[in-house]
């Protein structure tokens, strides 16, 4: 077997067959774990873990703790604050957790526990892999934008019943030097963006399909990556989040591009970002996203607050 070693983490290719045989995660494991069967579909450099169930925690496979005295939590993730409850979680040895995101855009190692990286197939799927892992109890951190896993979650998870919470900051709120218009979603902005307006997109190309080309306007979309999809707009361009972009940064990318209109979603998470703080700065128009209505059932919104709740299921 030939091992990919990334700061000292053996990352191995883990073949889920969760529910499309074509599915991929990297997996984080110690360097005691053993190999597992070649993958026939996949290069020899790849490695196929079938004796060692998923959410198996180290403290497990080290014998320290015997495997049915692990409370075994899943994480769904795609906020930072996922991150920070995955790092505090792994160095409780009486938690076997786990986490996933939808697409590659964090480093796995980051995590601190094994990560799965695809889509579920449905409710059907989720429900099929909380079970076969025995998951006892579930925390959703997904971005508050991304309601539909929120709810599939929350359905099956009272259908298995999984105790379950979900990590949701408060939405940010505009302060007396703000001027924010609001909207419901982010097609809405063609009603204020006149034709010759350039128009900034702090949202990613999701939920945009309702605008068309946007013809008669300039458009720039932040994206954290570099998309693969062709750019759907007829003038502008994909722009790629800087890491550790300030105030000062925002104000030059916005202020080079002579942008009129700021677009973000009210995701709430920490600080208001440096775009929109730059925007008011420069004078530029800001549209907020409102969220989109979310499932019922408990809320936290601090990573001690989420101990609290772990640790009173253990």
């Amino acid at each position: 077997m030939r091992d990919q070693k990334t700061q000292g983490i053996t990352r191995i290719l883990l073949y889920t067959m969760v529910d499309n045989p074509k599915h991929d995660c990297f997996l984080p494991v110690p360097k005691d774990v053993g190999t597992g069967d070649e993958c026939a579909c996949r290069p020899p450099s790849t490695v196929v873990v079938r004796h060692v169930p998923f959410g198996i925690s180290r403290e497990e496979r080290k014998g320290r703790i015997a495997p049915q005295m692990a409370t075994r939590l899943h994480l769904l993730a795609g906020t930072e604050d996922a991150v920070h409850v995955a790092r505090a979680v792994a160095r409780d040895t009486r938690i076997a957790a786990t986490a996933s995101i939808a697409r590659p855009g964090i480093l796995p190692q980051q995590f601190g526990v094994p990560l799965r990286i695809g889509g579920w197939g449905g409710r059907e799927g989720l429900r099929d892999w909380l079970r076969r892992e025995r998951v006892q109890g579930v925390i959703d951190a997904t971005d508050p934008f991304a309601e539909t896993i929120s709810h599939v979650a929350h359905e099956v998870c009272a259908e298995l019943g999984i105790p379950r919470v979900q990590f949701l900051r408060s939405p940010w709120i505009p302060g007396p030097e703000h001027s924010w218009t609001f909207l419901n979603s982010a097609v809405e902005i063609g009603a204020h963006a006149s034709e010759g307006a350039t128009v900034w997109f702090a949202t990613e190309a999701r939920g945009l399909g309702g605008l068309g080309t946007f013809e008669g306007r300039r458009v720039f979309v932040r994206t954290a990556g570099h998309p693969e999809s062709r750019f759907p707009f007829a003038e502008g361009e994909y722009v790629v989040r800087t890491r550790g972009l300030n105030i000062a940064g925002a104000e030059a990318e916005l202020m080079a591009r002579r942008v009129d209109w700021i677009v973000v979603r009210n995701s709430g998470q920490g600080t208001i970002p440096p775009e929109v703080e730059a925007a008011r700065r420069l004078g530029i128009a800001v549209a907020m996203i409102r969220r989109p209505p979310q499932p019922e059932g408990p809320r936290i919104q601090t990573v001690s607050e989420a101990l609290v709740w772990i640790r009173g299921r253990l």
